[in-house]
């Protein structure tokens, strides 16, 4: 609790070969002291933050300067609604990130990002809700919705319903059984423009696997990846 900007940019000017940093429930950092982390930090490769208060400018104040970066997490950030609530990686190597409660932060990118070609959610803790938020992405093009245990059909139809545009779509179920044939159905029914689609770990049938090869006339490629339920006959 008694860490404060003054504190993280002496540690951050003594320790420049630091490669992690957890920040947990440190109330007195700010933005300026994030700042520090990202110029000084050069060899940073995961940030972590858990119950801080600098808000979404002080992660963005890390990774707009530390290019090296690769893993971030963010769990409960307060001061979130700051003025700038869209967390921007932009030419950093961040492959792996766990952002939890951001429903509300995915709408947000829906609004102010309608450009927004390709969407990679991996990991993360997002609803139905959140998924709704990115049918805001009017130029949306590939969906990629990988180990999102909370994502369901219901979601999926949602998408296919506002996003008739779509070309590729990525589902890993994580073998949750939340996605399977009825929401493969409805997007098969909307997403006639489909053209790449892989699933892996769920359960789609036949009555799936038929409507998408039926409606989806336009489909190049196909993978099937850890699904039990397919066999000859689904071939």
């Amino acid at each position: 609790m008694s860490v404060n900007d003054e504190g993280l940019i002496l540690i951050s000017l003594w320790c420049v070969n630091l490669m992690w940093l957890k920040l947990h429930g440190c109330c007195e950092i700010m933005e300026v002291g994030m700042a520090a982390v990202g110029e000084n930090y050069k060899a940073l490769k995961k940030l972590s933050c858990a119950s801080c208060v600098f808000g979404i400018k002080g992660i963005n104040a890390v990774v707009s300067r530390c290019q090296g970066l690769e893993e971030l997490s963010v769990k409960r950030l307060h001061g979130a609604h700051d003025g700038e609530e869209v967390v921007g990686f932009g030419t950093t190597l961040v492959t792996s990130v766990y952002l939890k409660e951001i429903d509300d932060t995915l709408e947000k990118i829906g609004n102010l990002h309608a450009a927004l070609v390709d969407v990679h959610l991996e990991k993360i803790q997002v609803s139905d809700v959140g998924l709704v938020g990115l049918c805001k992405c009017l130029s949306l093009d590939t969906l990629h919705i990988v180990k999102i245990a909370e994502c369901s059909n219901v979601g999926l139809n949602l998408v296919a319903e506002n996003r008739r545009m779509l070309r590729k779509l990525h589902v890993d179920g994580w073998r949750t059984n939340r996605i399977g044939d009825n929401g493969l159905i409805f997007f098969a029914k909307h997403c006639i423009n489909l053209q790449e689609l892989a699933l892996i770990g769920i359960y789609p049938t036949s009555s799936s696997l038929e409507a998408i090869t039926s409606k989806c006339k336009d489909l190049e490629r196909l993978a099937l990846c850890g699904l039990n339920t397919v066999g000859d006959a689904e071939i």
